[in-house]
């Protein structure tokens, strides 16, 4: 589809979105990569596909799995940013925790 726009108590989105993706739900699933911006609101949300344009997120609880080739805007209680996943804009958090796990590049001693 081109441009998504969705509410319900529980959200999925499975498919590819070749437009934007607008999306309000208590629960929201994002499994399908998205060509433009991407504007979502809701108590938890889960980013698992990648985002072409600009991410702006307002949730209690937000987990990104994988990659955002633009900027990155959230506004939430705790938001997780997995291993790996690169923003390719600005991450811009207001309010809340930030955890991100960072890749360890120490070289490791060879035995």
């Amino acid at each position: 589809p081109n441009n998504v726009y969705v509410a319900a108590g529980e959200v999925n989105v499975n498919a590819k979105v070749n437009g934007d993706l607008v999306s309000a739900g208590g629960k929201i699933r994002i499994n399908g990569a998205t060509q433009q911006d991407v504007l979502l609101a809701g108590g938890e949300i889960r980013l698992n596909a990648q985002s072409e344009g600009d991410v702006r997120i307002l949730g209690g609880e937000v987990r990104i799995t994988q990659s955002i080739k633009g900027d990155l805007t959230v506004t939430g209680g705790e938001i997780r940013i997995d291993e790996g996943v690169t923003i390719g804009g600005d991450l811009i958090v207001l309010g809340g925790k930030v955890e991100r796990k960072i890749l360890d590049q120490t070289p490791q001693p060879k035995f």
